[in-house]
């Protein structure tokens, strides 16, 4: 008895992806690749806080786009900071020495951004109403907005 074999398609399904979205992700990839992991890092965080204050402001009803421009414009600032140290990395030499460590001007800049932007998401999920123990909640209330 010989068994049947399922017919199989002479060409799977393509997707029409424009040129232009496939250079795009080319180029984003590629960029990506090219970022030191703190750079990375710093990115990803930037784009949870974006996420996280939107979040809050839907949760609490209070979502103003004006608001969220202004954010996003200091987000920008941020990232364009970053990419000013990474200029003056080879002329500055090495931010400070910890430990044998030598610390770079980007990365001293993109450490101190991440830290921030883990505070300001922590007090998202705060404002959102997030339980958040109070030993965080604490120290949250000393630091500066």
């Amino acid at each position: 008895m010989q068994q049947q074999q399922a017919e199989v398609p002479s060409s799977l399904p393509t997707l029409d992806v424009p040129e232009w979205i496939k250079v795009t992700a080319a180029l984003a990839g590629l960029v990506w690749g090219w970022l030191a992991p703190l750079d990375q890092l710093l990115i990803v965080l930037v784009l949870l806080d974006i996420l996280s204050g939107i979040v809050c402001a839907a949760i609490n009803r209070a979502v103003n786009s004006d608001a969220s421009y202004r954010g996003m414009l200091k987000k920008a600032l941020i990232l364009i900071l970053l990419a000013m140290a990474h200029f003056l990395d080879p002329y500055a030499g090495t931010l400070f020495q910890l430990a044998n460590l030598n610390i770079s001007v980007s990365s001293g800049v993109a450490t101190f951004f991440a830290v921030n932007e883990v505070i300001s998401i922590t007090e998202n999920a705060a404002t959102a109403g997030v339980p958040i123990p109070k030993f965080l909640r604490d120290m949250l209330s000393k630091v500066p907005s």
